[in-house]
């Protein structure tokens, strides 16, 4: 086994090795639990290692290495741009971590647009989240 690549956050790993098993590769995440655990542990060990047999190395770093095909599911419905970040930490999130040193699990359901700096708001729907 070789060692692909080293991350500090197991999710990315494992995000990797899925793009790497829906391309038909085998990969192993190795110390994804130890850090999962507890990720202070990271730097420690080394990261949460992603790696493949040897025979297909070559073919993992080809696959980890292409751009993302685009870096938001989202397009404006404003200017059409796909320049879209969701908010990370929702306002009720920032006042009880602020005031109360409590992080209260709510995801914010908005995002902003990078081009037009519009304010979106977020809704649910049977196809997935829709800007509005």
């Amino acid at each position: 086994m070789k060692t692909v690549r080293a991350y500090v956050k197991a999710d990315d790993a494992y995000l990797a090795a899925s793009v790497l098993e829906g391309s038909g590769l085998s990969p192993n995440i190795r110390d994804g639990h130890t850090i999962g655990v507890d990720w202070f542990y990271s730097q420690a060990i080394g990261g949460v290692k992603l790696e493949v047999p040897d025979s297909e190395y070559e073919r993992a770093v080809e696959l980890l290495g292409l751009p993302a095909v685009s870096e938001t599911i989202f397009t404006c419905p404003c200017c059409g741009s796909t320049n879209v970040k969701p908010r990370q930490l929702s306002l009720l999130n920032a006042l009880s971590l602020l005031f109360f040193w409590v992080a209260v699990p709510v995801v914010s359901r908005r995002a902003d647009c990078i081009d037009c700096k519009a304010v979106l708001k977020m809704k649910e729907t049977s196809e997935g989240l829709e800007l509005y």
